[in-house]
């Protein structure tokens, strides 16, 4: 009888033992988050946030053209502003909307021409913009060129644009 205890106490230390040593599988974390590939200084960050601050007042106030003159198309390094099309479509959209606020989501930097601001337009009378309720989101992409930066519609066909969530 006694052994028969003595075989169960031993068994169950070591399954106590062996579990004991079995550690947690230990992750590199740069595997799987991808550093932004350029250097951000303080002032890209403020500029970025100026025209960004500036664009959204001027669709808060409905003043559509002023924001259309602020957003360019890249295409082979260099920017240009929208198109006669694109900027008629813009502004049709735009012209549609029933506005009464905007404000910035969520802001992600990642290279010269791969970022993504992400605003909100609250378009619903009784609804928040806060709670994010009777919104529309929407993303700009800054980019820089020549060290100066520029507000691009996001688009996921852009020159240069790529989802950097997606697995290589």
């Amino acid at each position: 009888m006694k052994f028969k205890y003595f075989t169960i106490f031993v068994l169950v230390l070591t399954l106590l033992v062996s579990c004991g040593k079995n550690k947690k599988k230990e992750y590199d974390y740069n595997e799987y988050i991808r550093p932004a590939s350029m250097y951000y200084s303080k002032q890209d960050t403020i500029d970025i946030n100026n025209l960004v601050n500036e664009y959204l007042a001027h669709i808060t106030n409905k003043e559509f053209e002023a924001a259309a003159d602020m957003l360019y198309k890249f295409q082979s390094d260099s920017v240009a502003p929208l198109n006669e099309e694109a900027r008629a479509k813009f502004l049709s959209l735009y012209k549609k909307l029933p506005i009464y606020a905007a404000k910035t989501k969520s802001f992600i930097l990642n290279s010269d021409r791969n970022n993504q601001v992400c605003y909100l337009i609250q378009i619903a009378k009784g609804g928040d913009i806060e709670k994010e309720q009777g919104v529309m989101k929407l993303s700009l992409n800054p980019v820089v060129v020549d060290g100066k930066w520029y507000l691009t519609l996001l688009d996921s066909d852009a020159e240069g644009v790529e989802d950097v969530y997606k697995v290589r």
